[in-house]
């Protein structure tokens, strides 16, 4: 029955993200490329937290470096985009772009809490890399979310191919379009 009810929470989430993504995506489709991930868009209360300084509210344009911290309130959702990469933060969710790269990915996104739509730019190599307290999402080039709360959390696949492993045993398994992986909380 909780798994059923994630499921339908991450659902419904997705499909409310979707406006926004298109719209996002319609907006900053001229935009250049860059290193940074850059605010495109905000409904809201969404804030960025920069390490020593109080959180300020995002504004579209802003951009995000290493060390930073998105929040959203009940009522707030953000778009993120860099380089061909989408998120959608939904309301009540709280990720960070961590100082140091691992495993020799190119982008680590922290998610401490919530629920993050991402579409990954695809490449030939696993470069993006979703990590929360219980499971880890790694991935070449896909669309899915991640959905973190205290009872634990799960990936749910739209497109492509998401490695999703165990932040404790670190046992891996593929998830596919149409299927979900879940990671209780102990």
């Amino acid at each position: 029955e909780t798994s059923s009810r994630h499921t339908a929470t991450v659902t419904s989430t997705l499909f409310r993200f979707l406006s926004i993504l298109f719209v996002a995506l319609f907006v900053t489709s001229a935009a250049q490329a860059g290193s940074e991930w850059t605010v495109s868009a905000i409904e809201g209360d969404a804030k960025i937290i920069k390490e020593g300084i109080q959180p300020v509210a995002l504004s579209p344009g802003d951009e995000l470096a290493e060390g930073d911290r998105v929040v959203t309130g009940e009522t707030g959702r953000a778009v993120l985009t860099r380089n061909g990469s989408t998120i959608v933060v939904a309301p009540g969710t709280e990720m960070s772009i961590p100082l140091e790269k691992t495993n020799g990915l190119a982008t680590r996104i922290l998610q401490k809490v919530g629920t993050l739509f991402l579409n990954v730019e695809k490449k030939k190599t696993e470069h993006f890399e979703v990590v929360t307290p219980y499971l880890a999402a790694v991935v070449k080039g896909t669309s899915f979310t991640v959905n973190v709360d205290r009872s634990g959390a799960a990936v749910h696949v739209m497109e492509g191919l998401v490695q999703v492993a165990d932040a404790v045993s670190g046992q891996a398994v593929f998830v596919r379009p149409g299927q979900t992986a879940t990671r209780n909380a102990a």
